[in-house]
């Protein structure tokens, strides 16, 4: 499987990972936050735990039961580069 391949490939388990307990490592840094509510794979609750644990974290919760998981760019392809630029624009040097 992919994720087979990757953890050959890297040695990382992402299977293991936990983004919720890790992010807290990296919230002082900007983070941009995006999630399709309708994603049937992962629980909008997700970002809304991801975003307590990163309160200055901006978010981004792409409504439309077109957007399902991994498709916010494919449903809105212009506000989402648009405000992923904006994002890049406002914290990087």
């Amino acid at each position: 499987s992919a994720l087979f391949v990757a953890r050959l490939l890297t040695g990382v388990d992402i299977t293991a990972s936990r983004p919720v307990a890790e992010l807290p490592l990296i919230a002082n840094r900007p983070l941009l936050l995006i999630h399709c509510v309708a994603d049937d794979y992962i629980p909008s609750a997700n970002l809304e735990q991801l975003h307590a644990a990163a309160p200055t974290a901006q978010t981004w919760p792409i409504t439309g039961s077109n957007c399902k998981h991994a498709e916010g760019y494919n449903v809105h392809p212009t506000a989402y580069a648009q405000r992923v630029a904006e994002f890049f624009d406002a914290n990087l040097p």
